[in-house]
């Protein structure tokens, strides 16, 4: 996935070609996942006309250039219409539910965990977001470092299409998110379908300077945002999620964050984060570094990562706030790094997942979450486990590694 690339780009390592920045630009850089001291170093390393190899920016703008030739998605490309009769609703259909073959139309859908309906791939909403927010946030990263106007031109046009043009946007809940036919028409479960919006918010950070993202534009995506915060707070599916005990409530936790830090609520975010210590480490975690609630799924080792990636992106928040969650340890010894060195020996291949996992382990997420641990941690055994899982080959990039 091209986020995973552009993370390690950003995270740990101030690297650069020569572009075409502008020394009149001044940037009014807002991010609150990633680190903007690396991020205003690299930058003016950019601008001093210091000339560095950089593969990974090589392939941003690789990326980008593409998506400058990609039509916006909108909410209202989907041929459903959902039960509200509004299309400016986004609606999905939970991936693990099949129809019933006992019942005469099939519902209400049964669970087969880990097993996915192609049914629900036609609901086009949950991809078409995700790709609109990470093609944002792509686009935004290489305004900010480049000054090149044409990409904050189409960060801003995917921005107004799917989230702020009368005609196109997406209305700012997730009411009909996940459902699940013949039992009901969404649910808290499908806030999960939202995770990726806190990259957006990363992105209007990153383009904040650029005069294509105009004062009425940053109004009217305020608004959205306060909305969607205020859905996620007080609707039955947002209060459902938030007690989610698994990695829903987590991912729960990093849109809540995102969404409050934009728009100014820092003590809230940092009396928030305080407050999930013990909520998403404390009872997540064993103290031998097991995490029960996903344990219990039939891709358990994937879900063990994809929870500690949801931690991980809430402990960089939080560290950007001052917040220690990386050393962080329970009175009995649960803490993030027990979590990631319980997971270790069994995705290198060293011992076997006692589990269940009913198909391969993907690497995109291992590989983030050992990265941050690299970062955080500084031990190179979580580097070099990314290295060996990882699926672009990027071994010689990751060599950089040593000069964040």
């Amino acid at each position: 996935m091209k986020i995973l690339i552009i993370l390690l780009f950003i995270f740990y390592f101030p690297i650069s070609l020569v572009l075409k920045a502008q020394d009149s630009l001044k940037q009014d850089l807002q991010v609150f996942i990633l680190n903007k001291n690396v991020l205003e170093k690299t930058k003016k390393s950019f601008e001093s006309g210091r000339t560095y190899s950089s593969l990974q920016y090589t392939d941003l703008l690789k990326a980008v250039r593409k998506i400058l030739m990609n039509s916006p998605h909108s909410v209202m490309d989907k041929s459903q219409v959902p039960p509200g009769g509004d299309k400016h609703d986004y609606m999905s259909l939970g991936v693990y539910w099949w129809p019933d073959s006992h019942s005469e139309n099939g519902e209400p859908y049964i669970r087969k965990d880990g097993r996915k309906n192609p049914e629900a791939g036609g609901f086009t909403d949950h991809k078409f977001l995700t790709e609109t927010n990470e093609r944002i946030f792509n686009l935004a990263l290489a305004y900010y470092f480049s000054g090149d106007e044409d990409y904050a031109k189409k960060a801003v046009k995917l921005l107004r299409v799917w989230y702020l043009d009368p005609e196109t946007k997406m209305n700012p809940n997730l009411n009909y998110a996940q459902a699940i036919k013949g039992k009901n028409t969404g649910r808290g479960a499908g806030v999960l379908d939202g995770r990726s919006i806190a990259y957006m918010i990363e992105g209007l950070g990153l383009m904040n300077s650029s005069p294509s993202f105009t004062k009425d534009d940053k109004k009217e995506i305020h608004q959205w945002i306060t909305e969607y915060r205020t859905w996620l707070l007080e609707s039955k599916n947002g209060k459902d999620e938030s007690n989610a005990k698994n990695n829903h409530g987590t991912w729960y936790a990093v849109q809540v964050m995102s969404t409050s830090l934009y728009l100014g609520l820092t003590d809230y975010a940092k009396e928030y984060a305080e407050r999930l210590k013990t909520k998403r480490i404390d009872y997540q975690i064993e103290s031998d570094g097991r995490q029960p609630e996903e344990l219990v799924r039939t891709t358990s080792l994937h879900y063990s990562w994809f929870n500690l990636e949801a931690i991980v992106t809430f402990a960089a928040m939080a560290n950007n706030l001052g917040l220690d969650y990386w050393n962080y340890v329970s009175t009995d010894g649960r803490s993030i790094k027990k979590a990631i060195d319980y997971l270790f020996p069994y995705t290198s291949g060293d011992e076997t997942w006692p589990y269940q996992q009913i198909s391969p382990l993907g690497t995109a997420v291992p590989v983030t979450v050992l990265l941050y641990a690299y970062k955080f941690y500084g031990d190179k055994k979580y580097l070099d486990l990314a290295v060996k899982l990882d699926e672009h080959k990027l071994k010689s990039r990751y060599e950089i590694l040593y000069l964040f």
